[in-house]
């Protein structure tokens, strides 16, 4: 079962913010940014059984 780490960010510029942060530290990434069901987000994976999805729901930014 794939366990998640959900952070939430206040604007689409902070996921891309965190999302060219994470990739400079090579974390493997998932997908990149993109609107979802649940907002914009991208999605990190951690290891197999661990991802962490940083995402907004504010959709005025």
């Amino acid at each position: 079962m794939t366990k998640q780490i959900i952070l939430e960010a206040e604007t689409k510029d902070d996921v891309m913010d965190i999302t060219i942060a994470m990739m400079t530290l090579q974390v493997l990434i998932l997908y990149e940014p993109r609107y979802t069901e649940l907002g914009y987000e991208s999605c990190f994976l951690c290891d197999e059984d661990l991802q962490i999805r940083i995402l907004t729901t504010n959709n005025n930014e």
